[in-house]
């Protein structure tokens, strides 16, 4: 497979970890999940040969910047074909935003994950929590339940309009990006 990463870096100032700052990476995640399917369909329904898309703001790598990006994984030598597609289904997601039934189908499956999580927080293995300190970097560990509270809290903020704008504040910056490609084989100098 292939793989093209389109990434703007951007001002951003310090991350602090506080219930804003949540609201903001949901809306991100909302806005990412909801593009990822609408390339799954996409894939499904016109045999576009996407093997998947990633859309992330990575936050904290320094003190004022941060990575805008759009990955999209492919099948090898189809790179060509696809990225203009993902490009024009970003495009069309910072243009129009998205659906009050995608942001539905999202916030039933955060619901899902955050009620099991908090169900299942006594069984927690060490690895897992292992995994959690290893990541850590602007934020502060959490238990499942004090999670749960801040996603009921966060979903009343977590609308259609409201996720398209926190998506369109970044992913409308990507005016000068740089292409990264990763494959079996090298690209031609004039791609």
């Amino acid at each position: 497979s292939e793989g093209v990463s389109i990434r703007q870096i951007v001002e951003y100032p310090e991350i602090v970890d506080n219930f804003a700052t949540n609201v903001q990476l949901l809306k991100l995640r909302i806005a990412g999940g909801i593009l990822q399917r609408r390339i799954s369909r996409k894939s499904r329904s016109e045999d576009i040969p996407f093997l998947g898309a990633n859309f992330g703001l990575q936050m904290n790598n320094g003190d004022q910047y941060a990575p805008v990006t759009l990955s999209v994984g492919r099948k090898d030598g189809k790179w060509k074909e696809t990225l203009p597609i993902a490009q024009q289904l970003l495009r069309r997601a910072v243009e129009h935003g998205f659906q009050d039934s995608e942001v539905a189908g999202l916030l039933k499956s955060y619901d899902n994950a955050y009620e099991n999580a908090a169900k299942r927080a006594a069984t927690r293995r060490t690895a897992g929590l292992t995994a959690q300190l290893e990541n850590l970097d602007y934020t502060v560990i959490s238990s499942p339940q004090q999670n749960l509270d801040v996603w009921r809290k966060a979903k009343a903020e977590l609308s259609a309009a409201s996720i398209h704008a926190e998506f369109k504040r970044w992913y409308d910056k990507l005016e000068r990006p740089l292409f990264f490609f990763q494959g079996k084989q090298a690209i031609d100098g004039d791609d």
